[in-house]
């Protein structure tokens, strides 16, 4: 049964996902990513419904794996492509400010989605936010995270 990260996470009405269950995955994703990009490509879409939920029929264990190839595109092609697949709200700041694609802003792309799986909320609200003060965080964000992550 395969379904993606938002969908799973609606439909189990997961707020957030812990420690645990985020370590694993994100060991994959980053696998997935450099591999992806060591082969001189960009994912261009790397979000929570780019993640695949994989979970065994009667098992609460559940695998996920970087999915959503169809918007891969070479590394050299990213700086005529204008437009990026991405919802907003995991675009890098280079990519909303019209400038080229690089694996950093894959890289970018997936923080976001690991603080949206994390916190069950976006760490801006709003592209102009995103431009303007990228790292919106306060005081009470980073501390949830750093007890979940470090």
């Amino acid at each position: 049964n395969r379904r993606d990260m938002c969908h799973y996470m609606k439909k189990h009405q997961i707020p957030y996902l812990t420690h645990e269950e985020m370590k694993r995955p994100l060991k994959n994703i980053v696998s997935a990513l450099k591999m992806i990009h060591g082969a001189g490509y960009l994912h261009n879409d790397v979000q929570p419904t780019s993640l695949l939920v994989e979970r065994k029929n009667g098992s609460q264990s559940f695998k996920i794996k970087l999915g959503g190839f169809a918007k891969v595109m070479p590394q050299e092609f990213a700086a005529q492509v204008k437009e990026s697949p991405a919802s907003n709200l995991y675009r890098a700041p280079e990519v909303h400010a019209g400038e080229p694609r690089s694996p950093a802003s894959d890289v970018w792309s997936l923080g976001v989605t690991l603080y949206v799986m994390s916190t069950g909320r976006f760490p801006f609200k709003s592209k102009h936010a995103i431009l303007n003060n990228p790292v919106n965080w306060t005081a009470n964000d980073v501390d949830h995270l750093s007890t979940k992550f470090i």
